[in-house]
């Protein structure tokens, strides 16, 4: 279990809603090459009306309805600190409506790095 109060890796699988069940018309993304699907996020029993986090998914299926992924889950600058684990569920939306579930099987904190202004000089 990780306390998520900064950034997390994450591992799992991604489902994305069908637009029958009020998902993206377009149906499941089509990320390119070079980019990550980018949204928002949140871990219940948050709810999407407040302290979203941000998310970026990438190494899923392009257009697959259900698919392994990986992302990366930034917590809001005012979110209270959540536990998550392997099992978790991660609601993705778009503003505020959902477009899928990306359940954790693997979840590692991200260990900020600082870097000081010496270092940086050349």
């Amino acid at each position: 279990m990780v306390e998520f109060t900064g950034s997390l890796s994450l591992r799992g699988t991604i489902v994305w809603f069908t637009p029958d069940q009020g998902g993206r018309v377009s149906g499941p993304p089509v990320p390119d090459y070079d980019y990550d699907y980018v949204a928002t996020a949140y871990v219940p029993p948050r709810t999407a009306d407040a302290n979203q986090a941000g998310i970026a998914l990438s190494r899923f299926a392009p257009g697959a309805w259900r698919s392994p992924a990986e992302g990366l889950l930034a917590a809001a600058p005012d979110a209270r600190a959540q536990h998550i684990s392997p099992g978790s569920i991660v609601v993705i939306t778009e503003g505020t409506r959902p477009v899928g579930l990306f359940t954790i099987a693997e979840v590692e904190q991200i260990t900020p790095v600082t870097v000081s202004a010496e270092a940086l000089s050349v």
